[in-house]
This record gives C-alpha cells, structure tokens and sequence, in this order.
C-alpha cells in the first residue's frame, strides 16, 4: 500500500505529536513511538505519556486500506527534514515503513498498534475559548507554575469559577500569580496542567480552539481544527492560596518598568554566580537596587520612582523580578508591601486583573 503525502505537513504533524511521546520517561516502545492509522482519505496521528494525548488529521488524495502501526519518530523527522521533496511516497509493509522520494530511500520498523492507548472519545459539544484571551492571560500564570512533579498539584493552573468570576491562579510556593476574568458559560472549577496549557499556547496560533470537559474521564481537551490535544485533570487540593495576599501594606511604589528592568539585570551580572540574590532600598523618590554579595558601595544603580510610605530594604532573587518583568506589556508597575519579610505584590498598571506576588529572600540587617 502507498501513500503520496506533502513532505512539510507530515514532519509538521509528526514533530507536534513528538512533543506528547513519553520518551524522557519510559522504556517502552508503544508510549516512545507514534500510532498511525489509514483509513479511506485518511491518517490518524496518535502519540501520548499517559497524561497527554494528541491526536491530528491529515488528508490524503487517495483511498487507502485499513491499517494501524507504530513508528519511532525521531529518525523519521530527521531524514524527512534532510529531503528536498515537495512530496514523499510511503509505503506501508507488515513490519517496515519505506519513504521514497525521487533518488532516495529510507526504511523505518513498525510495530504492532493493538495496544496503543487512545484518547478517550469526545460527544459533547464543546466551549469556544477567545484566543486573545488565552494569549493574554496564561504566560503570565505559566510564570509562577512548580516544575517539581513531586508535587503535581503546584504544577498546574487552577481554574476557580464563582458564580460569574473566572479567577486562575498558580504558584510554585515562592510566586504566586493570579488573573480574574468573567467566567465564559460552560467553564468549570479544575485544575489543568501548566505545562500542557504551554503545548496549547504554541499550537493555536491565532485560531480560537473548542474546549471540551470529558467529566467520567476527568479530562480536557482543546480542539485545534484538526488537531485535538488532552490532559488529565490534576487531582488533589490546591493550598489557599488567598493567606498569601497582603492584606495590608506600608509603603508603594510606581517606577517605569523598562528602567527598573535594565537595572535588575545589570546587578544581576554581579550575583549570577553566586546566590543571585539582589538588594533593594526603597526611599522616598529612589530605588536603590545592589547585590546582596558585594555591597551597596562597591556596586550600585539607582533609579527615580515615586515612593508612598515607610523606607524599605528588601531582596529577591533577581530572576523572578526577570522573568515577571519581561512578560509585562505595561508602561509602568506598581509594587505593593508591608515589610521585608512578608509578600511583595507586584501590579502592571496598565490592566487591572492580574497581580503577581514574590516572596522576598530574608537578609540581616
């Protein structure tokens, strides 16, 4: 049976699917490779971990039998990726997958598919979702989400719907942030996987996906026109997150956020080796910001901004500052605390939703 397929759909397909393979975890050939079933004008593409599926579409002019086999990608991305071909030939044999295109061939194992796991079956109708606000809202909470999947609870996005308030929140224990919309008819209270919410950031482009809640499954999925990724909700009990904003403060500030930016990360040249730790004296009219290692007298820069309330000295560790910072769009931030060794709150003045929160590093006086 052969197939004539474009070269670019099929490595764009198979390097999306690549993403959702279990590689890094698991020696096991069925979850390592890729399922690909024929049918009719039709290639069904599967790939998962166990906790993310991927399933994509591609279509194909000719009808074709029924069939169903696993391939291990990565060598079959990279020597499609070394062809100059507008369209490749393939051909599928009991135990073999053999490209031609022009004066080159290549063949590829197949393993059986019986026991490739599927993606659970979608019925009901889904939830369209607005791209912009996708774009808008989840980079900022993939800021605070826990890499440690020793606990998977820090590693997801919680979804909290009240009434007609859709509030997200994340935190990996040091960060914490939070952005607050009205909640779309349909949406539901769960907590969904930061990292997988990141797969579905890079795929959507500029197409608004169709989101559908598969509760016996206690999955979602998010339907990308032909191409339907899932994730298994996270299990467990988000910590209360509300004990960790300040109810009270003593001093804010307003400062431009490009200059309080390159200030950060000039100390930061100072302190990347060390604990990355950087000092900020906040006093009426100035931020002074040093590193922690070397003193205030032997490296230094300061900056204007406008200063509420008591002076303060407080540290961070400059990369959260970094990474908060560069993913704001607005003009000017406001920062928000009480004391040095209680929450920061950091705010983006140009929208009112969002509020991120940095635990400071203790330092001696």
């Amino acid at each position: 049976m052969k197939i004539n397929i474009n070269r670019k759909i099929l490595i764009e397909k198979l390097e999306q699917c690549l993403k959702f393979t279990a590689r890094r975890t698991v020696n096991n050939n069925l979850l390592r490779g890729i399922l690909i079933k024929g049918e009719g004008g039709m290639l069904d593409i599967y790939a998962t971990n166990l906790s993310y599926f991927i399933h994509t579409v591609i279509e194909i002019d000719t009808k074709i039998e029924k069939f169903q086999a696993i391939v291990e990608p990565t060598d079959l991305i990279e020597y499609l990726s070394c062809t100059e071909s507008e369209k490749v030939e393939i051909e599928v044999g009991n135990n073999t997958l053999k490209i031609s295109q022009e004066k080159s061939q290549g063949t590829f194992p197949l393993i059986s598919g019986e026991d490739f796991p599927l993606p659970p079956e979608v019925k009901d109708e889904g939830m369209a979702i607005d791209v912009k606000g996708l774009k808008n809202n989840i980079p900022l909470l993939l800021l605070s989400a826990s890499k440690d999947d020793s606990r998977p609870v820090l590693t997801s996005i919680n979804f909290i719907v009240e009434g007609d308030k859709l509030t997200m929140v994340s935190t990996d224990g040091f960060r914490l942030s939070v952005v607050q919309e009205k909640a779309t008819r349909g949406i539901r209270s769960m907590l969904i996987s930061a990292d997988f919410l990141n797969s579905v950031l890079q795929m959507v482009k500029d197409k608004n996906p169709t989101v559908f809640y598969l509760h016996e499954e206690r999955v979602v999925a998010f339907q990308i026109d032909k191409t339907t990724l899932y994730a298994r909700l996270i299990e467990g009990d988000f910590p209360p997150y509300e004990k960790a904003i300040p109810i009270d403060k003593k001093t804010t500030v307003s400062i431009d956020k490009e200059s309080f930016l390159k200030s950060v990360k000039q100390m930061a040249v100072f302190v990347k080796k060390g604990g990355g730790i950087i000092i900020i004296n906040i006093k009426k009219g100035t931020l002074e910001i040093s590193p922690k290692n070397t003193g205030k007298d032997v490296n230094y820069t300061v900056m204007e901004g406008v200063v509420d309330g008591e002076d303060q000295r407080v540290a961070f560790n400059y990369r959260f500052l970094v990474d908060l910072l560069t993913h704001l769009e607005g003009g000017r931030i406001c920062i928000e605390m009480l004391r040095s060794d209680t929450p920061v709150l950091f705010r983006d003045e140009s929208r009112k939703n969002f509020f991120h929160i940095i635990m400071p590093v203790r330092i001696s006086e």
